[in-house]
């Protein structure tokens, strides 16, 4: 009978937590996957125009999240070093890396391309996925 009354109990007091949990509001997450962020080029410019960008919209709050393969720099350096190079100040409390520690398996030297039909349509699928998304760019040019 005692097991019951503390099966139940603890089963119960499971179910609460679960129920609280899904009630409670979750701040959207806007991820970023830019393993090389601290590199300083172009494509890296980008990535810190779209968060400011996010981050710029008073009626919404985005939590930021830059998965990054610079395992050999924290947050704050990163965020220094894109204030110093693009002029793009950003807070480390607004911004969380998660650093990934396997970067070399997104390497393009890991996967070499050999057969010129499969890069024609790489090339293909990589022009039209740029075409389809040219239209956001104002967007961010509005914030760089």
């Amino acid at each position: 009978m005692i097991y019951w009354y503390l099966g139940s109990t603890i089963v119960s007091l499971l179910i609460l937590a679960i129920v609280a949990r899904l009630r409670r509001p979750r701040q959207p997450t806007l991820a970023f996957f830019h393993p090389y962020c601290n590199n300083g080029g172009g494509g890296e410019r980008v990535l810190w125009c779209a968060i400011r960008a996010a981050l710029a919209q008073p009626s919404f709050r985005w939590r930021i999240v830059v998965y990054s393969g610079d395992t050999n720099v924290d947050g704050a350096t990163i965020l220094r070093r894109v204030k110093e190079r693009f002029g793009i100040e950003l807070r480390v409390e607004d911004v969380t890396f998660v650093f990934l520690s396997h970067r070399w398996l997104v390497d393009a030297k890991t996967y070499p391309v050999r057969d010129p039909i499969n890069h024609q349509s790489i090339h293909l699928a990589n022009h039209q996925s740029n075409h389809q998304f040219n239209h956001q760019s104002n967007l961010i040019e509005n914030h760089c």
